[in-house]
């Protein structure tokens, strides 16, 4: 999914000749890619955990 997305634009990027500009902008493009799949990854284990909760909490009323 979007490694291999990256991956690709970073292999394709490479084998170009880009400017100093060029290369400062894909790096920005690749942090902040990096980022958002951070968060993502986080809210994921947040929503399992809400999840996980509100299970247990259903469990407890139904007993």
């Amino acid at each position: 999914g979007m490694e291999k997305l990256r991956r690709d634009r970073q292999n394709r990027l490479l084998q170009e000749n880009h400017t100093p500009q060029e290369m400062a902008a894909f790096t920005f493009e690749t942090d902040v890619m990096e980022n958002f799949k951070r968060i993502y990854q986080h809210l994921q284990r947040i929503a399992r955990l809400v999840l996980h909760k509100e299970g247990s909490r259903k469990d407890l009323v139904t007993q």
